[in-house]
Order: C-alpha cells, then structure tokens, then sequence
C-alpha cells in the first residue's frame, strides 16, 4: 500500500493507466510473422480506436509499425518474438477515462473476433490482466447466476410437493421479488456515494436473497399449514406460526447478518463490500418473511379459486396431527437408536472416528494465492495468454514494477545510478530472473548504465539525453529518451525498474514477493527507498492481512453466535454444543477439501487436479460465513422444536425424537436443494468456483445428513438436563412419580381428558408402542395409566420410571 502510495505521488495521473496487448499469430507452428500483416492490423487497429471515439480511453499505442513510423527502427524487433512466429501490440489505457476501458476492452474483443475472420493464416487474440479480469467476473457472474437458474425452480417444486398449495408457493416467489427489488433499490445510493460494489456483490446478494428466502419460507409455511390442519381460525394459525417459526427466522437470521457484517473489517474494499450486500440483502429477507409473509398468510382466504388455489377451509378439513401418526413415521423410529445411551455414545464415537482422517489430511491444509485458479477455462483470454506462452516469456508481459525513489537529491547522479545497478544485479541472481528481462533507465536489458563517466562521446545515460551530440541524435539516442521519459518523472526524484519473471507472475506470488521485499529493504537507506509496485504485490498485501484478520473474525463469530444464542435459548450449554457442531462440520469440510485439492488424494479421479495445489485463499473467506449460516440455520430450526416439546412437559428422549420427527423432512428437502443448488457451481469454469461450489455443496450434506440428523441428537439426549442449565424447564413426565404423578394423570378435573390423553400417548409413544385413542371410560385404560404413574405394568413390574405428564401433551404442533 506504501508503494501504491508513493507511485501515485511520484507519477500522479501517469500511474492510473494500465496496458493490455493484441498478440498476431501464426497458425503454423513453424510459420513465420508477416511484417506487413502486421502493419495493415495495427493500421485497423488505430482507425478502430479514431473511429469509436475511444483517444481518450487510449493512451498510447506501441508496435512494430508504430515504431518503425516514428524512426525507432532499433526498438521495433523487440516487438517480434525471438522465433518470428508472433508479434505484439501494447495498447495503453487510462483507468478514469469515457468511454471507460471496460467498454473499449468488450468492443476490442469483438472486432479482434471479427478482424480474426479476414485472413486463414493469422490468429488475432486480445489478452492482458484487464481483459483477463473481465472474462473472470463475466464467468463468475455466470457461474453464481447458475444457482438461481438450477435452486428456484427446484425449490418451488419442492415446495409445491410438500405444502400442495399453490398459493402457498406464491409467497415465496413475492418474497423473492420483493426482497430483491428493495435491496437493490437501498444499495443502488450506497454503491453511488458510500463503497464501490465489485462484480462479485449482486450475485452473492441476489443468491442470498433466494436461498434464505426459501429457507425462511419453507420454515414459516410448513408450521403454518401444521397449525391450520389443526382447527382454529386463520388468524390463530398464523400467530402460532409467527410465535414459534417466526422466532426461528430472527434468531437464524441474526446470527447470519453478524457473519457477514463481520465481512466488513477485512481489508479489501471488495470484500468489505461483498459483506455490505450479503447483509442488506439478509436483512430485507428477514424483515420480508417477518412482516410480509404473515400479512399475506392474513389474507390468504380471501383468494379462494375452487380446484385451483386451496383454501384454509380444505385445510381444516384434514385429519389433525395425532400421535399415532407421528410415532409412525421415519424420522421418528430413526431416532429409536440415537436416544439409547449405549448407541448415542457408540454413534458419536464412530463420527470422531470417521471424521480423523479428514482431521489428519487438515495437516497438508494450504492456501494459494495462485491467480491461475481465477482463470476461466475455455475463454478466450486465457487461451490467448497459453498462445502467448509459447513465444514469449511469462512474466514479460505483466512485469513486476520496482520503484527507486531518491529521497535527497535527484536520479540523474552516478552515486544513484551505480546503487540502482547494484540492486539490479541481486535481483538478477533471484531464480526465474534473467538479467535482459530487467529493464530501467540504468539497467537497459542486462546492460548497465552510467549517469557520467566524464567524456561526453562515450556511451551513458546523460550523453543519449543530449539531442545534440552525435549519440544523442542517433537512434539509440531517441529511444533512451523516449525510455527516460517513460520510466522517470517530472522532477527526476524517482524512477521505475520493469522486472519481467520467467514464470507466470500471477503464480508464484508470495514467494516472488517475499524473497524481493527484504532485498529491496537491505538496498533502502538514507539517500534512496526502493518498493515493490505492483498489482500482484497489492495483491499479495492484501491476502496476508486477510488471512491475518480471518482468525479474528473466526473467534468474534463464535463469541457473536455464542451470546445470541444463549440470550435467545436461555442455556449456556445449547450455545457451546452448538459451536462444537459447527466446528466438527468446518473441520470435516475443509479437511475434505484438502484432501481433495491441497494433499492430492483425489488426483487420480481427474488430471485437472494435478495442476491445483491449495485452496485459492478467497473460496475459505466467502464461503465461511454461507457454511456457518447454513448449519445455524438448520440447528436453531431443529433445537427450537425440541426446546419446544421439552417446555411442553415431555421428557429429554421424547423431545428429541418429536422434534427430529417435525423437522426431519424440512431440513432434509432443504438441505437437498442447497445442496444440488451448490453443487451447480462445482461445474463452474474456474477453480475457485468449483472449489466454493464444493465447499458449500459437501457442508450442506455433511450438516443436513450427519450433523443435524445423527450427531445432534445424540449430544442432546446424552447431555440430558445439561441441555437447559441454568434456564429451568417444566418437570418431565418420567421425573413424576407415585402419587402425585397418579394425581395428575388420572385427574377428574376439567381437563382430565385431556391430560389422561397426552399422558397415554406420553407413555406409548415412549416404549414405540402405537397409541389409539384413549378412552377414560374404559377400565383397561385407566389401568395403564395408574400402573404407568406408579412406575409398575399392568403385571405390578417396575418400568424404571417412565411416569409420563400433564398438560396438553396431544398437542404436538402446538
């Protein structure tokens, strides 16, 4: 950033430009370049440019022929690859100019397209970092489009299927609409005058609006349609469903919105930005689903189309939920095994078990800031940049930029001159440096320079400048002048060395930059500064301090999820369960992945793998917080249910099998959804892509399948009363004993019906046997009960305490 700084105050408005390149190519690998082909396309190329109104967007354009016209015959060759099987063109380009560079880039790429069509001899490609950038965020944007295209449509089937309403599964696609417009409609002024929103923003943001919109309407229209099959007025039905799902969404919603506002003390604006449109986006789509989707739900009687749009009415009409039906289903006897203390234990064992590997392979865990990973594969711009490779050296072309400042005098001195030399030759002897690809008004291609050796006739740097002795007229004379006032500025306090890599500089970046930085530190004194400038220097920088706050947003994350969640349950040991679940589902994600693209495990799967070596450090970064957010959101809706029944009286074990019972399908159709949503992106044309498609496609499996489904449980039901500690619950059913449990039970007050209902199904339900109705009149009946109250059978035997509860326990929904 002090590079960045001190270029822009040494250069000013010189150094906001940027330099993408035609290349012109044979098609035959042993053919060679035709000069006057390259002559006609550079011609087509500067009347392109007068022609579309583009001078100011173009700074300079510099080739063979541009040179030649201007009498530098001696620097036009190096315009021609060494093999004369390519020529290049430098296009300049200024970064605030109208029509803006990326306008001229598109209109550039698509006449090169056109102009590629004229001749069957030549290739003409367009390539360079800005071009580069472009295809990455054109590509990016297609990639990430690529969820709502596949989640959506998905989704509303899904949604149609379970709530077979098809006016329910319009409130999803308004709220959809609305969060979307309302968003855009706050962030289009925020973008304008407050932080400037990157590429990668709107789609992150419009498919965070789509997932948890889904996700929040799936939550909120499943318990309405529970509530409304269990009678009661339409009003009724949506307040009980705002009571309980509605809480879930806050809750959920919350903890997500502090992840992404966390995004915000990152360094990089674009980030940072990322981070203001996820979390204005998840606020409106919790602020929507809290106020809109109830009001809709308010008027939904109103919309009766008999045949077509199902009404309350028909609703009302279906059997209401009972226990029988609930102890018959899947999710319920699955949960048989996972709350049996010796199973649960032995469960969470082997989950330890299976997850060590993926623990073990975290070992080889390593982040890359490899800038290939970034590149689409297939577009043209990275196929021009492969072309490129195989004529002219890597690095050549996106040359690293060290800037030598003299901070007490002035360049043209030989005490500057012969310093500058020797740093040149260190760099020269870094591996992947060749001394004739380091290029400054000193050092001139391996050849160094002196300011003044004394005799005006002999070759140096102030006899060239002097257009009027012989030296200084000739051609190396114009073109050390033309190279001066390129690569020094105004006031000569400052000059840049251009250090072209042998290899892709947008690959080895930290260890380029980490082996120049402390050389270009030993050669800083007093007299002169040296600093790396460049965009993969920035880069550079700014990776390692978000790598350096990734940690701290980490544990301030957890501190956040922590708080809210036990303000919101009550319960010290429900927030700390649930970030030991969150962290075994991080672990085994991210161990996966290293395995996968880090340790080479998979490499035999596919030969693509073999050219990736690390998780490109952005995919972790974005991906933490939709991770994180996903598995809250599933938890907080599975925990909630439980805490539900559990307040209802019933015991710990069946809390917990109730509330897997009521949740089971949800979370599992939405898991599904997320997961084919994201794993879309794994067929995506970068790696980073494919590796975030990854990374969030095998979370949501993992959290959906495993987590919420088995290990979740499990810790629950063993945990017992740690579960509520210090929050103070209703006694459970199987604490009660003797007399006054028999009190309770068989009561002769006014809701003795119902109490002797809920306690039977209490007590059938726990020992997996079928409840039917419970007649109170029926003496058998009423045997059960009091032999249950008193911990004996019919036959006097003890039960071990299964006593079961008062209260309104038939009401599973409600």
């Amino acid at each position: 950033m002090v590079a960045k700084h001190e270029l822009r105050a040494k250069f000013g408005s010189s150094s906001k430009s940027t330099t993408d390149y035609l290349l012109l190519r044979c098609h035959d690998d042993n053919g060679t370049i035709s000069r006057l082909f390259v002559n006609e396309t550079t011609i087509t190329l500067l009347q392109f440019i007068q022609d579309g109104g583009y001078n100011e967007t173009v700074g300079a354009v510099e080739g063979y022929y541009t040179m030649m016209a201007e009498g530098q015959g001696l620097l036009a060759p190096i315009f021609i690859s060494r093999n004369g099987h390519s020529s290049i063109v430098s296009i300049n380009l200024r970064f605030n100019a109208k029509p803006s560079l990326t306008d001229f880039l598109r209109d550039l790429h698509k006449q090169s397209k056109k102009w590629d069509t004229w001749n069957d001899t030549y290739d003409i490609e367009v390539f360079g970092y800005d071009i580069t950038v472009l295809d990455v965020s054109d590509f990016c944007i297609r990639d990430l489009e690529r969820i709502e295209y596949i989640a959506l449509p998905l989704a509303l089937l899904v949604l149609m299927f379970m709530l077979r309403s098809i006016t329910l599964v319009l409130l999803p696609i308004i709220n959809v609409l609305a969060c979307s417009a309302v968003t855009c409609a706050v962030m289009y002024p925020v973008s304008s005058y407050v932080i400037q929103i990157s590429v990668f923003g709107p789609p992150i943001m419009l498919s965070l609006i789509i997932a948890m919109s889904i996700d929040y309407s799936l939550f909120v229209l499943m318990r309405f349609k529970e509530e409304a099959c269990n009678g009661g007025s339409n009003t009724d039905a949506v307040n009980r469903s705002m009571l309980h799902a509605g809480r879930i969404v806050l809750t959920s919603g919350g903890v997500l919105l502090a992840t992404y506002i966390g995004l915000v003390v990152f360094p990089l604006e674009f980030i940072r930005a990322i981070g203001v449109s996820a979390a204005a986006g998840l606020f409106f789509t919790i602020v929507v689903s809290l106020s809109l989707t109830p009001a809709l739900l308010l008027i939904l009687p109103c919309f009766r189309v008999p045949g077509i749009i199902p009404c309350i009415k028909k609703c009302r009409e279906e059997k209401p939920i009972n226990v029988d039906d609930l102890t018959k289903s899947l999710f319920f006897r699955s949960t048989h095994y996972l709350t049996s203390t010796w199973w649960a234990v032995g469960i969470c064992v082997a989950g330890i078990v299976v997850m060590f590997p993926f623990i073990f392979a975290i070992k080889d865990f390593y982040i890359t800031m490899d800038d290939s990973q970034l590149y689409p594969m297939g577009s043209d711009s990275v196929k021009a940049f492969d072309d490129l490779k195989e004529d002219w050296p890597a690095g050549l072309l996106m040359p690293y930029n060290v800037l030598c400042v003299a901070d007490t005098g002035i360049v043209s001195s030989n005490d500057f001159f012969n310093h500058t030399n020797a740093l040149a030759r260190e760099i020269d002897a870094i591996d992947g440096i060749s001394a004739n690809h380091i290029l400054s008004v000193t050092f001139l291609a391996g050849v160094e320079m002196h300011w003044d050796n004394g005799n005006g006739l002999e070759l140096n740097a102030r006899t060239l400048l002097n257009g009027s002795t012989p030296l200084g007229r000739s051609q190396l004379g114009a073109a050390y002048r033309g190279l001066w006032d390129a690569y020094v500025n105004n006031d000569t306090t400052a000059a840049i060395m251009k250090v072209a890599t042998d290899f892709d500089p947008a690959v080895n970046i930290s260890d380029f930059v980490n082996t120049i930085r402390p050389l270009l530190e030993r050669y800083s004194n007093d007299n002169y500064s040296y600093y790396l400038s460049s965009s993969f220097a920035e880069q550079a920088d700014c990776v390692d301090l978000t790598l350096k706050y990734f940690p701290y947003v980490i544990g301030g994350t957890a501190i956040v999820v922590l708080v809210l969640l036990m303000v919101v349950f009550r319960s010290v040991f429900i927030a700390a369960r649930v970030v030991v679940t969150l962290s075994l589902t991080l672990l085994w994600v991210f161990g996966f992945a290293t395995a996968v693209f880090s340790a080479g495990w998979f490499n035999w799967a596919s030969g693509k793998l073999d050219d990736v070596h690390g998780l490109y450090w952005l995919g972790p970064v974005l991906t933490f917080s939709i991770i994180l957010g996903l598995g809250l959101d599933y938890d907080i809706f599975l925990f909630s249910r439980i805490v539900e029944f559990r307040q209802r009286g019933f015991s710990d074990r069946l809390a917990v099998r109730f509330g897997v019972e009521r949740t089971g399908a949800i979370v599992t159709v939405a898991g599904l959804i997320m997961a084919i949503a994201f794993g879309g992106l794994m067929s995506g044309s970068t790696w980073l892509i494919i590796q975030m498609g990854f990374l969030e496609a095998f979370a949501v499996v993992v959290d959906t399948f495993v987590v919420r489904t088995v290990l979740t449980p499990c810790i629950v039901y063993l945990a017992g009363r740690a579960n509520w500690w210090p929050r103070k619950l209703p006694v459970a059913v199987s604490e009660l004993r003797g007399a006054h449990a028999a009190r309770l039970l068989v009561n002769d007050g006014d809701d003795g019906d119902e109490d002797r209902d809920g306690a039977c199904a209490a007590l059938y339900a726990d020992h997996d046997t079928p409840f039917h109705d419970f007649d109170p009149s029926d003496g058998d009946d009423t045997s059960v009960l009091r032999h249950a109250a008193e911990d004996t059978d019919v036959m006097g035997t003890s039960t071990g305490g299964h006593g079961y509860a008062p209260d309104g326990l038939l009401d599973i929904s409600g």
